[in-house]
């Protein structure tokens, strides 16, 4: 075995694997608690994170503790902008920490593993006969050392720089007996050694620890994490013992923030509420205006609430454009109406007397459904008026809008015809079954009646949502 490209990775990786499951018990035991990031910030200040923090989306998500890190503190996660980070100083101090944690645990035995298989690949190198063979296997296993510190975060750098020395020699040996002449690789010396560490800072007590996710609370980008975050702090605050004499001033001022982001949540949510509540009522009559004017309005009431709720702002404007596109196609759609009112209201006045007729119809029409008459010397009548009505509705051409209705009209008129025709015939022979048939044909008679008055009723409304 040597520490080739292709051998050496897998191989080290899968040990070092092993190692880590056989030490996990141990380490579980002996290995401190989450460890405490620090955000720091360009005012100075400093934001504890309860294990790793992520950036997302120009945001930083920071896990903040309440109460106790020494114990098992509540946590709330928050974002901040993470335009309000020093990243240069947070990262380092990631850096230290993540490499102190890696020390502390598996550090010491990767690195002992990682010397075996030092020992193995000299070995190897040794008993391979074919000197160029030999080179190569050195170079590569030389390659792969010096950049085992930082794949490990720097651990024991200065030790490893000691083994790559080793193969430096052999290198260098092989290349003499070899005949190579010439200046040394210094690409294969070369070897980058880790930024010192930064001081650790001590895990903050339990007044440090509410103070800062206090701070943590006023910096965070979404009121709900805020409004969360303080309502975790306030029931914390609740338990505080009474001879910690910090807790009053900071209770006060947690109770004051929180009190402010509730007033905002329900000041919105009336603006919210009474500001679609009339939006869906003047979308609905198509007026266009008003939109653009309760636009502007809940835009003002947003500037005096001080802006605070962008996201609640954001749903309800998009909600408003779409209501002022509903409010045009409304009006569009009542000026559509205005053109083509004259025409259909003509077309009223041509059919008058066959409603007319078709109203008068419905005494008689109501008797046959109920199989209570009318007097069969009615009947007659009452069919060759439903065909006159017939030729007058015929003679009045709709308009294109007015074909439904004007179809339902005459459809009507015939059921009429045929419930006269029918109960004639039933009186004529004596034939219930008949007259129900007449019956269901004046139900039908006065159903599409109806259906047709109310259609042309809707032609002549102003068209609404």
């Amino acid at each position: 075995m040597h520490l080739s490209s292709t051998r050496f990775p897998q191989a080290f990786a899968a040990l070092v694997f092993l190692a880590l499951v056989m030490l996990s018990s141990v380490l579980g035991a002996q290995a401190p608690g989450a460890q405490l990031f620090r955000i720091f910030l360009k005012d100075g200040g400093t934001l504890v994170s309860y294990g790793e923090f992520a950036r997302v989306g120009g945001r930083v998500l920071i896990p903040v503790p309440v109460g106790d890190v020494a114990a098992e503190p509540k946590l709330q996660v928050i974002s901040i902008d993470e335009a309000l980070v020093d990243w240069a100083a947070t990262e380092t101090y990631a850096e230290t920490l993540r490499a102190n944690r890696y020390a502390e645990t598996s550090g010491e035995n990767d690195f002992v593993l990682l010397r075996g298989q030092v020992t193995i690949a000299l070995n190897d190198i040794a008993l391979t006969a074919d000197p160029a063979r030999r080179l190569a296997m050195a170079q590569e296993a030389r390659g792969n050392l010096a950049a085992w510190p930082s794949k490990n975060f720097g651990f024991k750098a200065a030790e490893v720089a000691q083994l790559v020395s080793v193969f430096d020699d052999v290198i260098a040996e092989m290349k003499a007996e070899a005949g190579q002449q010439g200046a040394f690789d210094l690409s294969l010396v070369a070897m980058t050694l880790p930024p010192p560490p930064v001081p650790m800072l001590p895990a903050p007590d339990i007044r440090t620890s509410l103070e800062l996710a206090f701070k943590a609370a006023t910096l965070a980008a979404e009121p709900a994490e805020r409004t969360a975050l303080l309502q975790r702090l306030a029931e914390s605050l609740a338990f505080a013992p009474k001879n910690a004499l910090w807790a009053p001033a900071l209770k006060t001022r947690v109770a004051a923030s929180l009190a402010t982001e509730q007033r905002a949540d329900r000041a919105y949510a009336g603006l919210v509420t009474s500001t679609l509540k009339e939006a869906n009522t003047r979308a609905s009559r198509g007026e266009v205006n008003s939109l653009q004017a309760i636009i502007a309005r809940a835009l003002r009431a947003d500037d005096a609430l001080g802006r605070k709720r962008r996201g609640e702002m954001a749903g309800l404007l998009a909600t408003l454009d779409l209501k002022l596109i509903e409010a045009q196609r409304v009006r569009l759609a009542q000026d559509a109406w205005v053109l083509r009112r004259d025409e259909i209201r003509q077309y009223e006045k041509r059919i008058e007397n066959p409603i007319d007729r078709i109203d008068g119809f419905r005494k008689w029409l109501e008797s046959i459904r109920a199989l209570a008459g009318p007097d069969p010397r009615y009947l007659r009548p009452l069919d060759d008026r439903a065909a006159l009505a017939l030729t007058e509705l015929a003679a009045a051409a709709p308009p294109a809008e007015a074909q439904a209705a004007h179809q339902l009209f005459a459809a009507s008129l015939q059921m009429t015809r045929q419930a006269a025709v029918l109960r004639r015939k039933a009186v004529s022979s004596n034939d219930i079954t008949i007259a129900r048939d007449a019956a269901s044909a004046a139900t039908g008679a006065l159903t599409l009646g109806a259906r047709a008055t109310e259609e042309l009723q809707r032609l002549l409304s102003l068209p609404a949502k």
